[in-house]
């Protein structure tokens, strides 16, 4: 009798329109438009572990760009289409390459990491958590002034998906055409147990001294034993 009522329950709450649980998922793929600055807003159109597709509209031109990220074997690819071509954009370990699918060449090429610069200052290390067990500064040339590549291109080099953060870091970079991307790294580790867990913690600045802090992203954590 109690499963029928619980039963009852849910169907009535559907029914008049009130389900916290539909009314969730429902925000995370149906987002909102989202300024980013006086020249670009994006919208969430697709949010899934494993596909993601968002829209950015450039309010001065009126242009309209996609970029979608796809995750399989735990890396990440990337599709940003615009008015004039679509570009596949992968990495490995060393560079990250932006190809023209029509025409098959690699129009864009971006080293990860163009120099390290130790940077001790940022190292922290705690008993519990994570720690910081090494730090160093980066960039990485863009060659390119479109928001969805450049945002294709942040998301390759920290490995991960593209969040609202890396579409406002790119929205930054590509306001002001920026030559390169400036970032900090902290490598972080903690233990659990008899495990040993590490991954990548990116600080984004807008300048090449290192000034007007953009937004933080985390790399995928890697067991290490």
């Amino acid at each position: 009798m109690k499963k029928v009522f619980i039963l009852i329950l849910m169907l009535t709450l559907v029914s008049t329109g009130f389900s916290p649980f539909i009314n969730s998922v429902n925000a995370e793929v149906n987002n909102s438009v989202i300024p980013i600055n006086s020249t670009y807003e994006y919208e969430v159109l697709i949010d899934k572990p494993t596909y993601q597709k968002i829209k950015v509209v450039n309010k001065e031109k009126g242009e309209v760009e996609y970029l979608e990220s796809f995750k399989k074997n735990n890396e990440y690819s990337y599709i940003a289409t615009t008015k004039d071509a679509v570009y596949d954009i992968e990495s490995d370990e060393k560079e990250v390459t932006a190809t023209n699918r029509d025409t098959g060449k690699e129009e864009i090429t971006v080293s990860k990491l163009d120099e390290i610069v130790e940077d001790k200052s940022s190292i922290i290390q705690t008993r519990s958590g994570w720690s910081t067990v090494n730090s160093y500064k980066s960039s990485g040339s863009l060659n390119t002034t479109v928001i969805t590549t450049i945002a294709g291109i942040i998301a390759s080099i920290y490995g991960g998906p593209v969040t609202g953060v890396v579409v406002t870091i790119a929205g930054a970079y590509a306001s002001i055409k920026a030559p390169n991307t400036y970032f900090r790294v902290q490598q972080q580790a903690k233990v659990e147990g008899n495990a040993y867990y590490r991954r990548d913690v990116f600080k984004w600045y807008k300048y090449h001294d290192y000034t007007k802090y953009l937004g933080q992203t985390t790399s995928k954590t890697w067991r290490i034993r």
